[in-house]
C-alpha cells in the first residue's frame, strides 16, 4: 500500500524516447507494464471511490467496475489462447496460468454482487464492495507484477523469431479489432501518457476518434477514471 489513494503501487515503466514498440522482443514487457498499470489504476480507483460514490452515481460506478472485469477477463483469455501457447514452446508459462486461476473465484464473487446490484437484487454498499475487492485484488496485483519478468527480452529471444512475430501480428490485429468504446477508451483514461508518451502506438486519426467520438459511449463510467479524454489527470466530483 503506497497511500490512501493508491491501494497498490504501480509498476515502473522502462520507457525512453528511443523506445521502439515495433521491436516486440525488446518492448513486449514494457507494453504489458502499461496495460497492467491501467488495470492497477482502475483497481485503486475502485477502492478509493467505492465508499465515496455520490447518490445517483451508483449505477455508473457499478458499470465502471464491470467494465474492469470484462476487459481483464478478455486480457487473460487472449494471453492463454494466443500468447502463452507460443511462449510455452520454449518457456514454462505454467506459473502464469496457475496464477490466473488463483483469483478467479474472488473475481466471480465480485462480479455476481455487481450484477445483483445492477439487477436491483442487492442494494449498493461501498463497504461490501471493498470487502469483495479484498477477495481477489492481492493475488491479482501479485500476478500483474510477477508476469513481467516472464516476458523479458532475454526470455523472448529464445523463441522462434518467425513464430513469435506471427503471434505479435495476431495480437495487434485483435487489439485493432477491439471496441474503441470499451478497450481503447479504457486505456485512454487509465494510461499515464507521461510515463510512456508513445504508447499505445496508434495513428493520430485513430487517437482523435477515440478521444472525441468513442469516449462518449461510456462517458458516465469514465468520470471515475484517473484521466480525462485528453489524458489529463482528473478527479471524480
Amino acid at each position: 500500500m503506497s497511500s490512501e489513494r493508491e491501494q497498490y503501487a504501480l509498476l515502473p515503466v522502462p520507457w525512453s524516447p528511443e523506445t521502439n514498440f515495433k521491436d516486440h522482443v525488446a518492448t513486449l514487457a514494457t507494453e504489458m507494464i502499461c496495460v497492467h498499470n491501467s488495470f492497477i489504476r482502475c483497481l485503486n480507483n475502485m477502492y478509493y471511490y467505492a465508499p465515496r460514490v455520490k447518490k445517483g452515481d451508483e449505477a455508473s460506478f457499478v458499470g465502471y467496475c464491470l467494465m474492469f472485469l470484462n476487459l481483464l477477463h478478455n486480457h487473460h483469455s487472449i494471453e492463454e489462447e494466443l500468447v502463452f501457447p507460443v511462449l510455452q514452446t520454449k518457456l514454462d508459462m505454467t506459473p502464469n496460468i496457475e496464477q490466473h486461476k488463483s483469483f478467479h473465484e474472488g473475481m466471480d464473487n465480485f462480479e455476481r454482487y455487481l450484477k445483483d446490484v445492477q439487477d436491483k437484487k442487492e442494494v449498493y454498499d461501498g463497504d461490501k464492495l471493498v470487502g469483495l475487492l479484498d477477495g481477489f485484488s492481492y493475488p491479482l496485483v501479485e500476478h500483474l507484477n510477477d508476469e513481467i519478468p516472464t516476458l523479458s527480452p532475454e526470455r523472448l529471444a529464445q523463441l522462434d523469431k518467425a513464430q513469435f512475430e506471427g503471434v505479435c501480428k495476431e495480437l495487434e490485429e485483435h487489439i485493432k479489432s477491439s471496441s474503441m468504446t470499451t478497450l481503447h477508451s479504457f486505456i485512454t483514461v487509465h494510461h499515464d501518457s507521461r510515463t510512456a508518451p508513445s504508447w499505445p502506438p496508434a495513428p493520430k486519426l485513430i487517437s482523435w476518434f477515440i478521444s472525441n467520438v468513442a469516449y462518449w459511449r461510456h462517458s458516465n463510467l469514465w468520470k471515475f477514471a484517473p484521466f480525462n479524454r485528453h489524458c489529463q489527470p482528473q478527479e471524480y466530483a
